[in-house]
């Protein structure tokens, strides 16, 4: 699974994510292709707003991204542009996410990301 928050789809999980969204908390973007009449899910990214509190920025996070079939760095890119759009008309400072997916890293990197910086996680 190609995930940003690298964290499986699970049930209890998608729970989360549907009681987030309901509640406007978490924004759900899919990409779909249309080819003669019908339509075909690739993709599906959650994303919410996340405060920075030290220097007062709001960035979009993406919390979760799934692809089902191969997706061309032109579609990544095309649908980028509109999340990136989306994200200058709200305000927001950045896109951010985290992953340990290489394919994810090197779309990122494709679309101009910074993937020099690392997001530890200590389990307590």
């Amino acid at each position: 699974m190609e995930s940003f928050s690298d964290r499986a789809l699970d049930e209890k999980n998608l729970m989360y994510i549907l009681k987030a969204t309901l509640a406007g908390r978490v924004n759900i973007w899919a990409v779909i292709e249309t080819e003669d009449g019908k339509a075909d899910v690739l993709a599906m990214l959650a994303t919410t707003a996340q405060v920075d509190n030290i220097l007062g920025e709001t960035n979009l996070q993406i919390l979760a991204l799934h692809a089902w079939k191969y997706i061309p760095r032109s579609v990544w890119a095309e649908q980028f542009d509109k999340l990136r759009e989306y994200a200058v008309r709200r305000g927001y400072k950045n896109i951010v996410g985290w992953t340990s997916n290489k394919k994810l890293l090197l779309v990122s990197e494709a679309l101009g990301g910074d993937t020099n910086i690392r997001m530890v996680r200590l389990e307590v």
